[in-house]
């Protein structure tokens, strides 16, 4: 959502994944979702939380510091549980970072999140919420997971 122009936007992000298993069948751990790392609650390592269902939401604040260089502050909440009924959005991290782009994608990114169990650093070539820029390209195939 544009505030001023193209130099103050605000994005918003969430997703809720939930895993449905016949009696007596689990989903393999490898493919469980996972919260955690440089697209999800930024405050935490990679993949550190893990179970059959996820719900995680997330606001980014960006403003252009200069054409291609926009910094950034955020805020992530989610969890993941076992049965649907215990989702919430008690697990959070806040922080700040740099973000170096072109007209259509984003060149590589800087993030600095805090958690309840610290600090973390994260450096990444790709936009955290997938903020699509002024593109007159589509996709032939389609995405599929």
């Amino acid at each position: 959502m544009p505030i001023v122009g193209e130099k103050w936007l605000v994005t918003l992000h969430g997703w809720g994944v939930v895993s449905d298993t016949s009696d007596g069948n689990a989903v393999p751990f490898y493919m469980l979702p996972s919260l955690g790392g440089n697209r999800t609650l930024r405050g935490y390592n990679d993949f550190r939380f893990h179970d059959r269902n996820l719900l995680f939401a997330s606001v980014e604040s960006r403003w252009a510091l200069y054409r291609q260089v926009d910094a950034a502050v955020f805020f992530d909440a989610g969890n993941v549980a076992s049965r649907v009924g215990d989702l919430d959005l008690k697990k959070t991290s806040y922080g700040a970072g740099l973000r170096v782009h072109g007209r259509t994608s984003t060149i590589g990114r800087f993030d600095v999140g805090h958690s309840i169990e610290g600090w973390k650093i994260f450096f990444s070539m790709s936009d955290p919420l997938e903020l699509s820029r002024r593109s007159e390209r589509s996709t032939i195939v389609p995405f599929v997971p």
